[in-house]
């Protein structure tokens, strides 16, 4: 029983790991556009 919650758990931080670096993607990217942007105008 505790081995199932471990791996539910072990899912659940890579999940989290996983949105957690989109997120950062769609940060950096969006101020990459941001920055590209204020450039050319």
């Amino acid at each position: 029983m505790k081995l199932i919650v471990r791996t539910q758990d072990e899912k659940y931080k890579t999940n989290v790991q996983i949105l957690t670096g989109i997120l950062v993607v769609l940060e950096v990217g969006t101020l990459f556009e941001v920055n590209d942007f204020e450039f050319h105008s």
